[in-house]
């Protein structure tokens, strides 16, 4: 994440080499300042202090790294500064059969 370009890039490790494979995967409102990811889902929150909202942006993660929207939820102020992703396995405490 870059909170000064307001963008998420994507790169790919082979052993102790980092190359950048996507230099904008995805673009948000405000400055990003939190992601998590569990079972294919990323999250995002941004805050934009202009208009004074934050964001929580989904994106589905395809088998490549690559980005999806999956959708964006609103929320009045700019102190968000968390997010989460819990699995449904995660969320009831045992594992897929």
């Amino acid at each position: 994440m870059n909170w000064r370009t307001r963008c998420d890039s994507r790169y790919v490790v082979y052993g102790d080499v980092i190359t950048q494979a996507t230099a904008v995967s995805a673009t948000f409102d405000g400055n990003p300042a939190d992601l998590d990811y569990a079972a294919g889902l990323l999250a995002v929150i941004d805050a934009n202090k202009t208009t004074g909202v934050s964001h929580v942006s989904t994106f589905h993660v395809d088998e490549k790294g690559d980005l999806t929207p999956d959708g964006v939820a609103t929320i009045d102020g700019v102190a968000t500064n968390g997010v989460v992703v819990i699995s449904r396995e995660d969320a009831f405490g045992h594992r897929g059969r």
